[in-house]
């Protein structure tokens, strides 16, 4: 277990996390209210979850005080029922921060590569959602009877039961890993089977790739779980430590990865250049879509990375 001289290591790695997440959500809000005047719900979703992260981080720096990264042995009683509480506190916010950050993609991907409702992809995306909603909702419920009582995740002297939690733990991040991974595919497979050219849809799918730092961390979370429950002897803090690093690593890497579409719109609007002028890829229906067309064609969602377009931006 790492000691006091990590507290700056920790510190610093938030305070990234809290700039990461924050600089980028201002920037995209500001290129949806102000710029094209054009917000949706997943822009004010994505700012509840920032609001979250940044919750979870300010609770993690402000713990260390309280010897967070000492051994729970060397951590006096009082100090360790105070952290107990902050680490539920970074737990319980963990879980509603990554489903809106989540379902905030989400309802981005699906304007941006369904624009015609009623689809068989339409339907595919809304079930995936609904299952990643329910989860989560689920997960949630499932934190208040996982370990009971909540005090015996930070010590096992105190009598009661923490079996469900290590089983929890384990399906968390079973669920998150393929929630990840296929979020990764998702627009990279879509964006394979647009018409342009070769050169755009790399570009396209670079915006998307920083999801792998999320699957990265859903990863590394996964086999923390797995350790800690074949070696019921490690410290607990350490694990509690490990597993909130990597949750906060998740989040982060979802809210940024959220975000960037936005950037080139919002520094060309930055620099006063006029948006009409960006690179614009259109998604082009396909097969059974064609006779859903809407009657105005121009109106449909554009894939805007290099500039923003007829108002419409990612």
């Amino acid at each position: 277990m790492a000691d006091q001289s990590y507290n700056a290591v920790i510190i610093a790695v938030v305070a990234v996390f809290v700039t990461l997440t924050v600089v980028t959500t201002a920037f995209r809000l500001y290129t949806k209210v102000v710029a094209v005047k054009k917000s949706g719900w997943e822009d004010w979703l994505m700012c509840v979850a920032t609001v979250g992260l940044v919750t979870i981080c300010g609770a993690g720096a402000g713990s260390l005080s309280l010897g967070l990264l000492q051994h729970t042995k060397d951590i006096p009683r009082h100090d360790l029922i105070a952290l107990g509480n902050v680490i539920n506190v970074i737990v319980f916010v963990y879980i509603p921060a990554i489903a809106f950050t989540k379902l905030s993609i989400l309802l981005q991907m699906t304007r941006i590569f369904i624009p015609i409702h009623g689809t068989k992809s339409f339907y595919a995306m809304l079930a995936f959602i609904t299952i990643n909603m329910l989860y989560y909702l689920a997960d949630f419920i499932a934190q208040f009877v996982a370990c009971f009582p909540r005090s015996k995740t930070m010590n096992e002297e105190i009598p009661g039961m923490c079996e469900i939690w290590l089983v929890n733990s384990i399906l968390s991040g079973v669920f998150n890993m393929v929630s990840d991974f296929s979020m990764l595919a998702m627009p990279i497979f879509w964006i394979t089977r647009l018409h342009m050219s070769t050169g755009r849809k790399v570009v396209a799918s670079a915006v998307f790739t920083v999801g792998i730092l999320a699957c990265a961390a859903s990863t590394t979370r996964l086999v923390f779980s797995i350790k800690y429950m074949l070696n019921t002897s490690e410290d607990e803090m350490d694990s509690n430590v490990r597993l909130a690093l990597c949750r906060t690593s998740e989040v982060t890497a979802g809210i940024v990865c959220g975000n960037l579409p936005s950037l080139p719109a919002f520094i060309r609007h930055a620099r006063g250049k006029d948006q009409s002028s960006g690179v614009v890829v259109q998604a082009k229906p396909r097969g059974g879509d064609l006779e859903k067309l809407p009657s105005m064609p121009d109106k449909m969602p554009e894939l805007v990375f290099l500039a923003g377009a007829r108002g419409e931006v990612i």
